[in-house]
């Protein structure tokens, strides 16, 4: 990855690209949950995973989300299933306050397989304040998921035929394809009511460990298992070691937030938060239950 640090420089493991003063811009998709969709022809969420996975993003770089733009890649021309795509897309944008201002459709059957399909998002969002510097003694505080959001569906898959066999109660739609949760109401209600929050972790590819990327050379993140998940996770921790568990699922926190001690006092009665654990003296790394996850 160092030719990346070379390219990327102060963007480096960033949530979003700094690219002006005060302007952010972040690209992601959603990956396998399409084939997912795609088997049970279920695609209602699909567009709020993408406008809200990009949102979080960059509300983790202190970023109001401003602009979208979408790519939508396809084996064949679905002209019902492109249709529900952007007008989902576009109602996902409204009820966010997001400008959909333009996209693309490519049509590819030498690059994607019948049956397939691809969104990607690009977001532009605007900074409405700063970071602060972590310090020993801060909370790690969640906001809680509703499931998967949009990362470890392979892992899924690679286990699907034995999980759905053992575990009929699995419900494909519901517990699977929930839409990504968005944490901009709550994260602009906090800002807007002057709660100081110090810094921002969105919890996507690379589960807990994507922690890392906030954390001070210095300082050490002391973690444990939340103690409210989404059922989903209760089930997969029997079919994955407790690594693959938080390197992969987001383990039932969306979102993390760093916050003093006198802060979380003031934040605690929400029931959709939960302490993570504390920040300590330390070199950088991270532990959940004195094991370091790396």
């Amino acid at each position: 990855m160092n030719y990346l640090k070379k390219i990327l420089k102060d963007n480096y493991n960033r949530f979003a690209g700094k690219f002006a003063d005060d302007l952010y811009i972040t690209t992601d998709g959603i990956g396998t949950k399409t084939k997912y969709a795609i088997e049970n022809d279920y695609f209602d969420n699909l567009p709020h995973d993408i406008v809200n996975h990009c949102i979080n993003d960059l509300l983790a770089e202190f970023a109001m989300p401003k602009y979208f733009c979408a790519y939508l890649g396809l084996y064949t021309e679905k002209k019902e299933l492109i249709q529900k795509l952007i007008e989902g897309i576009d109602v996902a944008c409204k009820e966010n306050a997001v400008d959909y201002l333009t996209g693309e459709t490519a049509i590819m059957d030498c690059v994607y397989q019948e049956n397939q399909f691809e969104i990607v998002g690009t977001m532009i969002g605007r900074k409405f304040a700063d970071k602060c510097d972590i310090q020993d003694g801060d909370m790690v505080v969640a906001i809680e998921s509703n499931g998967l959001h949009t990362n470890g569906f392979t892992a899924v898959r690679d286990i699907g035929p034995t999980l759905y066999a053992e575990h009929p109660e699995i419900n494909v739609c519901e517990d699977l394809l929930c839409a990504h949760s968005n944490y901009y109401d709550l994260i602009s209600y906090y800002f807007n009511h002057n709660v100081k929050i110090k810094q921002m972790c969105h919890i996507t590819g690379g589960s807990w460990l994507n922690m890392k990327r906030i954390l001070p050379s210095h300082l050490d993140f002391d973690l444990k298992p939340l103690q409210y998940q989404p059922k989903i996770f209760n089930i997969l921790s029997n079919y994955y070691i407790f690594e693959k568990l938080y390197t992969t699922f987001n383990c039932g926190a969306g979102f993390a937030m760093i916050v003093n001690k006198n802060t979380y006092e003031s934040i605690k009665d929400n029931s959709s938060l939960q302490v993570m654990g504390k920040v300590i003296k330390g070199s950088g790394k991270l532990f959940i239950d004195g094991k370091e996850l790396v």
